[in-house]
């Protein structure tokens, strides 16, 4: 069986142990932990719109030091949807993670750039 949890915004997901109470405790707390360390110090979960944007935006920068990606691109390339897109980059902004880059067609329009 599998809770979810929601703490400050982090979904942490963690696994309910059918032993007695003693051992189901310390189960949990292990689960807990190992997935606190996967989504580290940004609070990024693995496999979230969040990380997929930043990895591809990650993979542009690599294949292009000037890559940037507008996001309709962004919503293509990580099979997301305009809410999704639209928050993940806003908190990748404000974490210091991307940069903005004005677009060439009007300057209503950005493009997203990973950031070293």
């Amino acid at each position: 069986m599998t809770r979810r949890a929601s703490i400050n915004g982090a979904v942490l997901r963690f696994a309910l142990a059918q032993a007695t109470a003693d051992d189901g405790a310390g189960d949990i707390v292990a689960v807990w932990r190992a997935q606190a360390r996967e989504i580290g110090q940004t609070g990024i979960i693995p496999g979230s719109t969040t990380d997929r944007v930043l990895r591809v935006l990650r993979e542009l920068r690599t294949d292009n030091p000037l890559g940037a990606a507008r996001a309709e691109d962004l919503r293509l390339l990580c099979l997301a949807d305009r809410g999704g897109v639209a928050w993940a980059v806003r908190y990748l902004r404000e974490h210091g993670l991307i940069e903005t880059v004005a677009d060439d067609r009007n300057p209503r329009y950005l493009r997203y750039r990973a950031l070293a």
